[in-house]
């Protein structure tokens, strides 16, 4: 068999391989609901529709990213938008009330991220506390400690940089939206190509065996934290370049995207199966849907009721792709 006949066959099989995966669904879902809200509102086939679109996905998917790994070894993650909320006040008053360099105050700001998911992982590490319980409550610690450190007031900030990142582009494609590209793309590689990917699929599949066959466990599910925390933390300087203004406030409400876009994408509640590229389907599904009810002018509450439906659809999914139900 010649080496042409061998890539042929081969490229058959993967793109046969994709035509029945779920990745596929959800793209194909991707395309039917951008093809409805096209029909249904004139201004979502436009240039500033879709670099809205990626602004608003940049930050939830910079998150999404960092949330896939933990995810992926069955825990839920509730603080993620309280510590990108913590970071990007922290990088203000850094700038604003401490007059440090910009480089400084991001490196700060990262550096709180990691602090946050320490904690985190410490308490479910150590103190063995629940996942969902830990999130939880440091999640209103977190958002607390971001309205202390600027009174509850927002802090408008004018440096360059800033504006750069969370306004400026790069090849015409704006800088936020590369920065979370990037991180997919990291992601996807951690989890395919390292031995911490495969880790972290044994650990989600099953953490005893997992342990049974030398894997630290516990050190696994630290570093996945982290990861979790330290993406919250780029996003929440992504978040701070669009705005110009650092806002304790910022995701107050929207807790549950990140988590629901996560389970659209295939990730399972109980860890150990899908991938990065599910994912980042789930996420645009979520901003496409967001976008098209804004768009729409439909009421905040009505828009609240859509989200909680798509976060039990997703469940519901997962349910029975498990066999839930037989």
């Amino acid at each position: 068999m010649s080496d042409t006949t061998v890539k042929r066959t081969g490229l058959k099989k993967s793109l046969l391989s994709f035509l029945k995966s779920y990745n596929c669904s959800l793209l194909i879902a991707l395309i039917v609901l951008c093809a409805i809200m096209a029909f249904l509102s004139p201004y979502f086939l436009t240039m500033n529709n879709f670099m809205n679109i990626g602004l608003a996905a940049s930050v939830t998917g910079t998150m999404a990213a960092g949330l896939t790994i933990y995810m992926l070894m069955g825990a839920l993650e509730l603080s993620q938008y309280a510590t990108s909320a913590l970071c990007g006040t922290f990088l203000g008053v850094c700038m604003a009330q401490l007059g440090l360099n910009v480089w400084v105050a991001i490196l700060a700001a990262l550096v709180m991220s990691l602090l946050c998911g320490s904690v985190n992982a410490v308490l479910l590490t150590v103190g063995r506390i629940p996942p969902i319980i830990v999130t939880l409550g440091t999640m209103n610690v977190y958002r607390a400690c971001a309205y202390i450190l600027t009174e509850a007031r927002n802090l408008p900030l004018t440096d360059p940089v800033l504006r750069f990142i969370g306004q400026g582009k790069i090849l015409g494609i704006p800088t936020s939206l590369v920065v979370m590209l990037l991180a997919f793309f990291i992601a996807w590689f951690v989890l395919k190509y390292t031995t911490f990917g495969r880790q972290v699929y044994a650990v989600g599949a099953n953490p005893r065996a997992a342990h049974l066959s030398g894997i630290n466990v516990d050190r696994t599910r630290f570093i996945g934290m982290l990861c979790a925390a330290f993406a919250s933390g780029i996003a929440g300087i992504l978040g701070v370049g669009q705005n110009m203004t650092a806002i304790p406030a910022s995701g107050v409400g929207s807790e549950i995207d990140i988590t629901t876009s996560v389970l659209v994408g295939g990730l399972g509640l109980t860890g150990g199966k899908g991938n990065i590229g599910g994912v980042f389907l789930g996420m645009m599904i979520l901003m496409v849907i967001n976008n098209g009810m804004t768009l729409l002018s439909i009421q905040s509450y009505y828009q609240q009721l859509v989200r909680g439906l798509v976060l039990l659809l997703a469940v519901l999914i997962d349910t029975v792709r498990g066999g839930g139900f037989k």
